[in-house]
């Protein structure tokens, strides 16, 4: 069972007014209480999106790694 089922329980809403918010993921007002989309995420999972860009930088730092000596 997904537990983000409504808006306001998902890690893109931003709240906004009495009721209502904006989802920061389709740029557009939604209200709170609206059933989720299937782009909905729970605002405690990890967020996997950049995860290509943090291998790349793992590399690239291994690549460009000194051994540095203190005498």
């Amino acid at each position: 069972m997904k537990p983000t089922l409504v808006c306001r329980n998902c890690r893109y809403y931003l709240p906004e007014g009495r009721r209502g918010g904006v989802c920061q993921k389709l740029t557009t007002p939604v209200e709170s209480n609206w059933k989720a989309c299937s782009l909905a995420s729970s605002p405690f999972n990890k967020s996997w999106e950049n995860i290509e860009t943090i291998a790349i930088w793992n590399q690239q730092i291994e690549q460009n790694l000194e051994v540095v000596s203190v005498t």
